[in-house]
């Protein structure tokens, strides 16, 4: 299917249903963001790699000024915004084009974590304060060892 077929296929979606959105339970907001939206890629570094950006990118600076009052903010998406320090060759899942801009947009508001997937293995970093978590670690051959996140997980956030 060509991208323009897929942009089609994602405009009609949206007429029923929104691919990101938020809510807020006991004082913080959560949000969901579509990391893996038809045709929003860049070019960087000669790879073709997604990019939240456009209507998805408005939407989330003004729901994140709308809630810089909550107690804590988290957010969730798929692809990473940083390169997995323990994916073996670097090279198995690129993280978003954008990566700078988002995480200097989170800085700006009490974003607490963001919690992605897309590697196939599990790592967690602080970047200025906000705990970055990578949990990929179901559905897909892992791609490095268990002593370097390479095992099945899943994470209990208290």
């Amino acid at each position: 299917m060509a991208d323009s077929e897929l942009a089609d296929v994602e405009t009609e979606f949206q007429k029923h249903w929104n691919l990101w959105g938020s809510f807020d339970y006991r004082g913080a907001h959560f949000i969901a963001l579509d990391s893996e939206q038809c045709g929003h890629t860049i070019k960087k570094d000669g790879h073709t790699v997604q990019v939240i950006d456009g209507k998805q990118l408005e939407w989330l600076q003004n729901d994140l000024e709308a809630n810089k009052g909550a107690r804590a903010i988290f957010v969730f998406f798929h692809t990473e915004t940083t390169l997995a320090p323990n994916d073996e060759d670097g090279q198995n899942h690129l993280p978003l084009g954008n990566s700078a801009e988002l995480q200097a947009l989170f800085e700006k508001y009490p974003v607490k974590a963001v919690f992605q997937g897309h590697e196939h293995l599990y790592y967690a970093t602080a970047i200025n304060g906000i705990q970055y978590f990578v949990a990929g670690g179901s559905g897909a051959p892992f791609y490095a060892p268990p002593n370097n996140g390479g095992f099945s997980h899943y994470l209990v956030v208290e």
